[in-house]
């Protein structure tokens, strides 16, 4: 079992084989009234009772963590709000928002302090240096450890430069830290990051003297199901091809569907159905940590949890074709992995 986990999950995971992550935080506010543009974080302190009820949902869908609301809690896009002197109430407001949902639930889950990327580009391309962008992640780490996080959640990243920022961060803090991309450009991220690279710097991190308390890697928001599970299938496969595939848990946080324009408003298409099937598609692929991403909420964790909890059936791992079928046709993973096999036979 990967160590650095907090002993509640352990045990959980040793119990059941895999555990639940939360779902969407952003749309759940926008849908709560959050106007375009504002600070979610601030709702951390002045609606706070709304946060909670987020929180509380996913809890009581069965979820064993539960991020905070301080996706965009670093200086940088604090700044952007003229927030940035706030940055160490509203990240320890965040992480007291999830221990209020905590107790009102009476369930034992595992608060997880997000930290999302700064939107800074690091020189060449930007002019702030590795220095100041691991400055800007230690000032949030320790204002997520002092208001309480058990763990820190470093996610949607797209550049691997900035990734070693927050986990160098993460691991000055002391607290167990997890990664995860967000591969929505042709099965790579952004900045052109293949679920494969991924692997190769998340397995140098775990070796390296920040590692030991590294427990877990994956992917979250992107695209659709398919190619969320796509790259999923990708990710898993370099482990087994390197033979680390215990080494790191590995998460998967996907969209609920993709967004449509409808009614007025943008809308996403994945019912609670299809995201129990993407579920049990992510453990058959062998993910250890399956939760939702945007446009996600507690009906949809609750049947996702239900159909787990039912057993996966078919334990082979599902093909290309096969995950198509049952979730919808992939946008742009697929072209991804038709990619990286094209170079890998170049390389030969």
């Amino acid at each position: 079992m990967v160590s650095g986990l907090p002993l509640l999950l352990r045990r959980r995971w040793r119990d059941r084989g895999y555990l639940l992550a939360d779902g969407a935080m952003g749309t759940r506010l926008m849908t709560a009234g959050l106007a375009e543009g504002a600070l979610p974080e601030r709702w951390n302190r002045d609606r706070a009772a709304d946060v909670v009820a987020i929180h509380r949902s996913y809890m009581d869908a069965g979820s064993d963590i539960v991020l905070t609301n301080s996706f965009g809690g670093n200086r940088a896009r604090l700044a952007m709000h003229g927030a940035e002197g706030e940055l160490e109430e509203l990240n320890v407001a965040a992480v007291r928002c999830v221990m209020r949902a905590k107790e009102d639930s009476g369930r034992e889950v595992v608060v997880a302090g997000s930290m999302g990327p700064t939107g800074e580009l690091l020189y060449p391309l930007g002019k702030l240096s590795e220095g100041d962008m691991e400055e800007m992640y230690d000032e949030q780490a320790c204002a997520l450890a002092k208001g309480g996080a058990d763990l820190l959640w470093i996610e949607t990243q797209s550049d691997l430069k900035e990734m070693g920022c927050a986990m160098r961060a993460a691991g000055k803090v002391g607290l167990p830290y997890s990664v995860t991309g967000s591969f929505d450009t042709a099965g790579s991220t952004m900045m052109g990051v293949s679920p494969e690279k991924l692997v190769d710097f998340c397995l140098d991190i775990k070796r390296s003297s920040i590692g030991g308390m590294f427990w877990g890697m994956g992917l979250n928001c992107g695209l659709g199901a398919s190619d969320t599970l796509l790259s999923l299938r990708r990710l898993i496969k370099k482990l087994e091809d390197v033979g680390n595939r215990d080494a790191l848990a590995v998460i998967v946080k996907g969209n609920c569907g993709v967004p449509q324009w409808r009614d007025g408003a943008f809308r996403y298409s994945g019912s609670e159905e299809l995201m129990g099937e993407y579920a049990i598609l992510a453990r058959r692929l062998g993910a250890d940590v399956v939760g939702l991403c945007c446009g996600s909420g507690g009906e949809h964790m609750k049947t996702m949890g239900e159909r787990l909890a039912g057993g996966i059936g078919d334990d082979s791992v599902p093909s290309e074709e096969e995950i198509e079928r049952i979730v919808g046709k992939a946008e742009g993973a697929k072209g991804g992995e038709q990619k990286e096999r094209r170079r890998k036979r170049r390389e030969k």
